[in-house]
């Protein structure tokens, strides 16, 4: 399992650099470099430098590079209750932490198949009671894995201020 885990992580940081996909048009769509194209409706700009920036072949590839550099045992991965939860349980496996299931922000109406927010702060709460002493890492995809569905800056922003908190106290 290490031998593998070491291979996988070599082969993603050789391929999955920006300078390793500098010339791809997928990766200048995504850093708006394409000649006409614009920012998607309602995105905010952020500005970040290019050695900020890591270009992958899937949100999987990144997302097991992520947890594979930081996170193993004895630490606790907090992953959303989402359909793609079980990618993010396998990842978290493979990277030698443990899975805590914490409530997702979103879920659909049923009636309606519209998305239903929870408040932010309540949410964030819910983590929090949810995140063991040994928690490593949040896994938040927005898009959303499957479904497509994007987080409201608020919720972004409070997730981020419960890291922050729970990696100063």
């Amino acid at each position: 399992m290490a031998a593998l885990k070491t291979e996988l992580a070599a082969f993603i940081a050789t391929h999955a650099t920006l300078e390793g996909m500098a010339e791809s048009r997928l990766a200048k769509q995504a850093l708006g470099s394409e000649p006409g194209r614009s920012a998607a409706e309602g995105a905010q700009e952020v500005m970040v430098e290019g050695d900020e920036v890591v270009v992958g072949a899937s949100s999987t590839e990144l997302l097991s590079a992520s947890l594979l550099a930081l996170v193993g045992p004895p630490h606790a991965v907090l992953v959303p209750d989402t359909p793609a939860a079980t990618l993010y349980t396998s990842l978290v496996h493979l990277a030698g932490a443990s899975a805590v299931c914490v409530p997702a922000a979103m879920q659909y109406d049923p009636a309606s198949g519209q998305p239903l927010y929870q408040d932010p702060d309540a949410w964030v709460e819910s983590i929090r009671e949810k995140a063991a002493e040994n928690a490593g890492a949040l896994v938040l995809a927005s898009p959303c894995e499957v479904t497509g569905a994007l987080l409201p800056h608020a919720h972004l922003a409070a997730a981020a201020a419960l890291c922050r908190s729970l990696v100063c106290a």
